[in-house]
């Protein structure tokens, strides 16, 4: 008899140690899929998001990153532009500590990027493609605050550029500061650039992720569709742009192509950069 029950104790041991492997295995799963996840404060409803404009530029594109860095004057292009607006959706007080994006993508992988001078000024980048198409998560990286050292290059001529201030309209650098009291808002806008495998050619953006994280440590996940081409945005909330008065010729200056997600890399480890243009 003291058999029998001794065999049924450690067959309910058994089932409950089979049920909490599980359920460890399944809570690893979720983390490695986002590494958000594996925060204790993630949590729902803190902030209310919407993307009400974008724009996408086949690099280098028409809007240039001005900045400076350890290679001197430096230019990024920018690879897509989102108007932003975020709503506090709490009852108290809350600050946006950081924002985190990463869109799905459809796209070749595997392929090559050639890379042509052109005349004048500029650089023309041809993706050619494995033909293995593959649909990821990957991470947009920000350029960070947004100032009035941004270059619009019409029918990619450098040598008539229009500078913009977006010093008066850079989400991060208004969320730097901002107390968001119970239903209030900030918007503007962020500039991404993409990593190396896939800025040269245009995947097809699906989705975008954004993991919000507050001044109190919690974390919100919030995923929307990408607008589909051709699609319309309110003028109202669409954002604008502080165009500067004149034109600016880039081939006049001494600068170096170099996205700043690529700036470690070609420091540390001697990785190859391109020279926008020389003085003339």
């Amino acid at each position: 008899m003291v058999q029998f029950w001794f065999g049924i104790l450690i067959i309910a041991i058994a089932a409950a140690m089979g049920w909490w492997g599980t359920q460890v295995a399944s809570e690893g799963w979720k983390n490695w899929k986002h590494p958000a996840l594996s925060s204790e404060k993630v949590v729902r409803d803190i902030y209310k998001l919407m993307v009400s404009s974008t724009m996408r530029f086949k690099y280098p594109g028409q809007l240039l990153y001005l900045y400076d860095s350890q290679l001197g004057k430096t230019i990024s292009p920018i690879s897509l532009a989102l108007f932003l607006e975020v709503v506090n959706n709490k009852s108290s007080i809350s600050r946006v500590y950081s924002l985190e994006t990463r869109a799905l993508m459809r796209y070749d992988e595997g392929g090559k990027t050639q890379i042509n001078a052109q005349s004048p000024g500029g650089y023309k980048f041809s993706y050619i493609p494995s033909g293995k198409t593959v649909e990821r998560w990957r991470t947009l990286h920000s350029v960070g605050f947004l100032h009035d050292r941004i270059y619009f290059v019409p029918n990619n001529d450098w040598t008539e550029c229009k500078r913009i201030d977006f010093s008066k309209s850079s989400f991060e650098l208004e969320a730097r500061d901002k107390q968001l009291q119970p239903g209030e808002s900030l918007n503007g806008w962020i500039f991404y650039e993409m990593e190396e495998d896939v800025r040269t050619q245009t995947p097809e953006i699906k989705q975008l992720e954004f993991t919000l994280k507050n001044s109190s440590g919690e974390v919100q996940i919030v995923k929307v569709d990408f607008p589909k081409e051709g699609e319309k945005f309110p003028k109202i909330s669409s954002g604008s742009w502080d165009i500067l008065e004149g034109y600016y010729d880039l081939t006049k200056e001494n600068f170096s192509l170099c996205p700043r997600i690529d700036l470690h890399t070609i420091l540390k480890e001697g990785g190859r950069v391109i020279p926008a243009r020389e003085k003339k």
